[in-house]
């Protein structure tokens, strides 16, 4: 069982924001994804027996502490200039290697090079990976060969941000943020791939009138936190004629959760990389950067015995260097459409409710003809589960009622490539025809918009024995973190009629 971060009271600024940004797509949604958003924490304390406890209720915070800043470029810094220090070294003191998994190994674990017998701590609160012993061994080594070999040495040099809390994506960028292509600060994308630097993004599908449904931040239990989890989310896609979908998973969940991310793997569904503790790939170093994905990396091949190639960074935190050591590592970058982020990291209680309808009325809209798009909804906890699956049943319903004129495909289908290394490309499905047109708009030159959301953060601590415990007696105080979200501009038009349901 994974600690892992849960939702908190959302502000009233927040909601306000989100209801007004809300009102302002519905000709042109706009997007929000986890960077400056919704007020998470992660709490610890001393456990009487190893096994993990998480959050099952928020606490409750009497008023919403003052707005801070989104993410906002600092003064540039020349590249190859020191690192600000970490924010994060209590945390990091904290961190030990971790034992073997519990489950037993894919036949493919033994063949893969320098598999690991020992990991790093899957404890998110305790910070990115950074034990020296994690990040000089042969795994990490043999993977900076392959970047040092393949990137050049000014990309590699580019000035680190720092990352102001765990778990949350607001930063500040100390480089040249328009010409590093930044994405937190204005949704800059690398639509042309650079040879011998980096990769294209993969933002959208060619294909008219498709979604690419992909889910990050899994696997969840109920085990961890009563309510919706993983299980029930691959329930519900099963009961929609078996629909494949594309998860990108974290490391250190995957460590608890071996099991189901099998049984989802076996399910049909695409398994890429998020990274092992979802740190802000921007302020780490280059070693942390490849120790972070490689390791995520070996557990998913040790757990289902396939090597993925596709990876997401958490928080959309990404600049010119992390794209380049992606791409040294041979993954694609999948990001998502502007205007097709289901918000559920940035909504939370008071009321839940109020919160989760406003969601799903933000993903109606999306219900139109047009260009193929990719969306980005959430397995972090009950509530964005429970969003993510509210969604999938207006789908559904639609879909009944013969007004759903999208077809929903994996990032594989939307892009004619495997999601493992040495597999077959899955088939795409055949697009849905619709008799009504979509206006698409011509996108404006440059960056698109600057965010919109504003981070939220609670200063009281958790102190209800529903805290989670993590499987390493730690101080009880609260570590308060938020998993941020961005609004970004919009894509599409939204010009045509949206599912009733």
């Amino acid at each position: 069982m994974a600690p892992f971060r849960s939702i908190l009271t959302a502000s009233a600024v927040a909601a306000s924001l989100f209801l007004s940004a809300s009102a302002q797509q519905t000709a042109v949604p706009s997007s929000v994804e986890e960077v400056g958003g919704s007020p998470m924490i992660i709490a610890t304390a001393a456990a009487a027996q190893p096994t993990p406890v998480v959050v099952v209720k928020p606490p409750t915070v009497a008023a919403p502490p003052p707005a801070a800043a989104p993410a906002t470029p600092a003064a540039p810094v020349a590249p190859g200039a020191a690192a600000p220090a970490s924010p994060f070294a209590a945390a990091i003191a904290l961190q030990t290697v971790s034992p073997d998994f519990a489950n037993p190994a894919s036949a493919a674990a033994a063949s893969y090079p320098n598999m690991p017998t020992s990991w790093p701590d899957p404890n998110q609160g305790h910070g990115p990976i950074s034990l020296p012993a994690l990040l000089g061994s042969p795994l990490v080594l043999a993977g900076m060969a392959k970047v040092k070999a393949a990137v050049p040495a000014a990309l590699l040099a580019l000035p680190l941000s720092t990352q102001k809390e765990l778990a949350h994506g607001e930063t500040t960028y100390h480089g040249d943020a328009a010409a590093n292509c930044y994405w937190p600060i204005g949704q800059c994308f690398r639509d042309t791939a650079v040879a011998g630097s980096y990769p294209a993004d993969v933002h959208s599908c060619p294909q008219p009138n498709t979604w690419t449904f992909t889910i990050d931040d899994g696997p969840t239990s109920a085990v961890d936190e009563a309510g919706l989890s993983t299980a029930d989310l691959t329930a519900q896609l099963k009961s929609m004629n078996n629909q494949a979908t594309t998860m990108f998973i974290v490391g250190s969940q995957t460590y608890y959760h071996a099991d189901i991310v099998q049984t989802s793997y076996a399910a049909g569904h695409e398994i890429g990389v998020h990274t092992w503790t979802h740190p802000a790939l921007t302020s780490l170093t280059n070693e942390q950067i490849v120790a972070e994905i490689l390791y995520a990396e070996a557990a998913i091949v040790r757990t289902i015995g396939v090597q993925p190639q596709f990876f997401r960074p958490p928080f959309g935190d990404v600049d010119d260097r992390v794209r380049a050591i992606v791409g040294a590592l041979g993954y694609t970058m999948v990001m998502w459409s502007p205007s097709n982020d289901d918000t559920s990291s940035d909504q939370a209680d008071p009321p839940a409710a109020t919160a989760a309808a406003a969601i799903q009325t933000l993903a109606s809209t999306w219900f139109h003809a047009g260009p193929g798009f990719i969306s980005l909804e959430h397995n972090l906890g009950v509530f964005t589960t429970t969003a993510t699956i509210g969604i999938l049943k207006q789908v559904q319903a639609a879909q009944a009622a013969g007004t759903f004129p999208l077809t929903l495909q994996t990032v594989g289908q939307c892009i004619s490539k495997s999601p493992y290394v040495g597999l077959a490309a899955p088939v795409a499905p055949v697009p849905a025809v619709s008799t009504v047109k979509a206006s698409v708009p011509t996108p404006a030159a440059g960056v698109s918009v600057a965010p919109k959301k504003v981070p939220k953060t609670v200063s009281a601590p958790v102190s209800s024995p529903s805290a989670i415990v993590d499987h390493v007696p730690i101080p009880t105080s609260a570590t308060i973190v938020n998993v941020a979200n961005l609004a970004v501009g919009a894509v599409f038009a939204a010009v045509v009629a949206v599912a009733a349901l």
